[in-house]
């Protein structure tokens, strides 16, 4: 609470109370109290001082940091990675796995699947120093706010565009969609076209 300047106990009968000079006030079973504050100052850190008491988030100065664990990989057999801590980084990316998914399939042009563990299993050999700076870009891009770089955002779907609407500062802007690229088919036609006859 900042210091009070004057505490005044009016009675009703007595003084006509002119309200523009009134900013707090409180009753007592004898008389009113009124706070009159000296200078704008002392406004200025009332205000602050409620703000902080209702929203500590707003008037802190630390920024929230987005930490991700380090991705996990493993090989399975010889062309194989398993991404092992795939569900882990989509909770606290708060992202849904399908769209990480797509994202990082289309970012290294493979294909690739979410396996009943909630791991990811992608066609080719691929180490953690491979998908840190995929995951960078995709927070960069899909996660960080780009007003605050608050780590607070959800992505809405709207008339076919996606949005990327921030929880701490309100803003709201468009983001890229997703979209997979072109993935040439490899291996022996003649197996291709027996299967699909």
């Amino acid at each position: 609470m900042p210091n009070l300047s004057y505490y005044y106990c009016l009675y009703y009968s007595e003084f006509q109370l002119d309200v523009s000079m009134l900013v707090g006030y409180g009753n007592s079973n004898r008389c009113t109290y009124v706070q009159v504050w000296d200078n704008y100052r002392d406004l200025l850190t009332r205000v602050f001082a409620q703000l902080g008491d209702l929203n500590p988030e707003l008037v802190s100065d630390q920024k929230r940091k987005l930490v991700m664990v380090p991705p996990q990989m493993a090989r399975v057999g010889t062309k194989k990675t398993l991404f092992v801590n795939f569900s882990t980084i989509c909770r606290s990316l708060m992202r849904d796995q399908s769209h990480l998914t797509t994202y990082i399939l289309t970012e290294l042009g493979t294909q690739g699947s979410v396996d009943a563990n909630g791991a990811l299993l992608i066609r080719g050999r691929y180490t953690s120093k491979h998908m840190e700076p995929v995951l960078r870009n995709y927070c960069r891009t899909y996660v960080l706010c780009g007003t605050c770089q608050s780590s607070e955002t959800d992505l809405c779907k709207d008339s076919r565009l996606l949005f990327l609407h921030c929880r701490r500062c309100g803003s709201r802007f468009t983001v890229k969609t997703v979209t997979s690229g072109f993935q040439a088919l490899t291996g022996k036609r003649a197996a291709l076209r027996a299967k699909t006859q």
